[in-house]
């Protein structure tokens, strides 16, 4: 099957020069020269790249199921996601359902050097993400400084000074503020709170009705004692207040009481190295587990149940900590450093000669030999009507130019300028990060590591640079193994028997 669907993006933040039409004719010539069939098309506008919950985007994923679609098209990675972990965890979740991203600027082979460098695109990407964010950033704190609103931010019971952007007390709705405040001191729920307000028909500073996470959002909000807040930074008596200070942190204590209440929800355990590390003695695959009470968390081999594989387990913590160490110690050898920027510029220099380049660029050299001509006929030309002709020409062709010039530059810039500086530095950044912090984790292990074959003495993890390493387990790894093997087969058999529908 070769049905494809398209995807497309555009931010209103970065407003982005490749529009919704220049990236859907890419995708569709891209489409017709790999023989595929687009049945279907999602698209986002205004929409982030760094978030994961775009409309579109998850009606995607969603649809990614049904099986009627094998291949995402995306003018670049960028439009699919500028969020390293957005974009792997989409794509872990559309190869689970069978579905393969494709790019048309980023022609990706799907071995370990595809994989890598699709993660190198993204992670350019985030950097380029974070980089404008930052900018704005800046734009945004100037304004919090004098205490103005910042975009649509204005909570219910406030309006704004249409002259000097300040805020001002709403005498219409800061009631409702206070009657929120009230009665959630006074032992309502958020429910009640909501229901109440809802068959009253108060409305939200949207104008949507209220929901619990309006609630929850308004009982936090340290503008109603006058403080103003952005990044961190408390600016104290800048805005009109509404709540008393007593009233304010007496639901803050009720709020916290409340998330501490018994019957919360277990902490998800994220296994890093799932779908990553095999037995390497039967080579199937090692599947997270978590211990009934939650006592420990560890890796077993598929096959033990399969085919009685007598691999043992590990706990989860122990491998995942030296996987990261070692793909740590792998960046910081210089030779390695120096393979990978050998690899990304041998891929940018094949993108430079993309063919669809080619064609812009000769594109561009006819309409700017047309411009040339017609400037030589304008020198010569004395007849007003015929220079009036001669202008609207000129103008036609300057906007086919600019468009043109702005179609190379999307495609080009991030391999020519920036991407191997970008890459270098950010390696650079990556090796000497803090271990410790669980996004680095994940970014290192998806982006470096290809695979891991896991024995009891040793593990060999292999890099998508095709190198292998061999770390012999220590001593101390594997007695903290052997006395997991009891509580391994002890959960393995309860499982067995809920199966079953039996105790234990």
């Amino acid at each position: 099957m070769n049905n494809a669907v398209f995807y497309g993006r555009f931010s209103s933040i970065s407003q982005d020069p490749q529009t919704i039409e220049v990236q859907r004719k890419k995708c569709l010539e891209y489409a017709k020269r790999k023989k595929l069939n687009i049945i279907g098309e999602y698209i986002d506008e205004a929409q982030s790249g760094r978030n994961g919950n775009r409309p579109s985007f998850k009606k995607m994923l969603e649809d990614s199921k049904t099986g009627n679609f094998k291949y995402v098209i995306v003018f670049k990675l960028d439009r699919f996601a500028r969020s390293m972990q957005v974009s792997i965890n989409a794509q872990a979740e559309l190869e689970k359902n069978g579905v393969i991203v494709l790019s048309t600027c980023e022609e990706l082979t799907t071995n370990a050097s595809g994989i890598f460098m699709k993660g190198i695109y993204q992670l350019v990407a985030e950097f380029y993400s974070n980089d404008y964010a930052e900018r704005i950033a800046n734009g945004l704190a100037n304004n919090a400084s004098k205490s103005l609103t910042i975009g649509n931010n204005v909570p219910l019971g406030f309006i704004v000074d249409k002259e000097t952007k300040q805020f001002k007390k709403d005498e219409e709705t800061a009631p409702i503020v206070e009657e929120m405040f009230k009665r959630y001191a006074n032992g309502y729920s958020k429910a009640s709170i909501v229901k109440y307000f809802n068959e009253k028909g108060y409305k939200t500073s949207k104008g949507k009705k209220f929901r619990d996470s309006t609630i929850e959002r308004m009982l936090k909000n340290k503008k109603y004692i006058g403080i103003y807040t952005f990044k961190g930074n408390e600016m104290p008596i800048r805005i009109p207040r509404i709540i008393s200070d007593d009233l304010f942190y007496k639901v803050q204590e009720i709020i916290s009481k409340n998330k501490e209440a018994p019957g919360r929800r277990k902490a998800f355990k994220e296994y890093l190295l799932t779908q990553k590390m095999f037995c390497g003695y039967c080579n199937e695959m090692m599947t997270g587990y978590s211990s009934k009470k939650g006592k420990y968390n560890y890796y077993g081999c598929k096959g033990r149940k399969l085919h009685d594989c007598k691999k043992q387990p590990v706990y989860k913590e122990i491998i995942e900590k030296l996987v990261v160490e070692e793909t740590q110690t792998f960046l910081k050898n210089p030779k390695n450093i120096d393979t990978i920027m050998n690899e990304v510029e041998k891929i940018a220099r094949k993108e430079k000669e993309y063919k669809g380049i080619k064609e812009l660029k000769n594109k561009l050299i006819s309409e700017n030999n047309k411009k040339d001509n017609l400037l030589n006929a304008l020198s010569t030309c004395t007849d007003e009507d015929i220079r009036k002709d001669i202008y609207n020409k000129m103008n036609d062709i300057k906007i086919v130019i600019n468009r043109l010039e702005t179609e190379i530059l999307t495609i080009e810039a991030p391999y020519d300028n920036l991407l191997l500086d970008k890459v270098k530095f950010l390696l650079e950044e990556m090796k000497n990060s803090n271990i410790n912090d669980l996004q680095y984790q994940k970014m290192i292990i998806n982006m470096f590591v290809d695979k891991v074959l896991l024995y009891d003495d040793k593990a060999v993890i292999v890099f998508l640079t095709n190198k292998k390493k061999s770390v012999e387990l220590s001593q101390y790894i594997q007695k903290q193994t052997e006395s997991l093997f009891y509580n391994h087969m002890v959960e393995m058999r309860r499982i067995e028997l809920l199966s079953e529908n039996k105790f234990i």
